[in-house]
């Protein structure tokens, strides 16, 4: 059997008249969404058109909202935090050509990078054996607290301290004064 295409006789879905029930709806929240681009910090001219998306959303759903106040307040809140993410986020933002040359020749040069690796080693040479040893398995051989420790025989968190205390020695520059006070693990 085939379908009609009549339309459906159900009553029409009622839309709200603008004068009677949006206006004085827009006035009883206006304080609410007053405070919410406040406190958001959205620009008066993006206040307005995310004001006007939240009302041609509540529109469109207008016959499933129960409480239409408080669905316009949740819409627009939604929408700023929206706008807020897409300002700080943003997938592309425009790159100026000039900068990006400038910024392009501001890496070390291998000169550079070599007197690092000079200066790098003979701070770490002040360290004792053992610590230099693991800090070199954490930052050259990339292992971590659990492979370090087997490679020792030390517990895992004794090389974490050990890390710790190294380079903060390092960077105080009292390595010299630095002992490693591991515990053995218990077999």
């Amino acid at each position: 059997m085939r379908k009609s295409l009549r339309f459906s006789k159900r009553a029409p879905i009622p839309m709200p008249c603008l004068d009677h029930e949006l206006t004085p709806l827009l006035n009883r929240v206006r304080p609410k969404l007053t405070a919410l681009f406040a406190s958001y910090r959205i620009p008066e001219e993006n206040a307005e058109d995310l004001l006007q998306d939240a009302l041609l959303s509540l529109v469109g759903c207008w016959p499933k909202v129960r409480e239409p106040e408080a669905w316009l307040v949740q819409a627009v809140r939604y929408l700023c935090y929206r706008y807020l993410s897409r300002e700080r986020y943003g997938i592309f933002e425009p790159l100026d050509p000039a900068v990006l040359e400038r910024n392009s020749r501001q890496g070390p040069t291998p000169q550079e990078l070599r007197e690092l690796r000079l200066d790098l080693q003979a701070l770490a040479s002040t360290l004792p054996p053992l610590n230099r040893r693991v800090l070199r398995m954490w930052f050259v051989e990339g292992l971590g607290n659990r492979e370090a420790a087997e490679k020792l025989g030390f517990r895992p968190n004794s090389v974490r301290q050990n890390v710790r205390k190294s380079l903060r020695a390092l960077k105080e520059g009292a390595a010299d004064r630095l002992t490693f006070r591991a515990r053995s693990r218990k077999r």
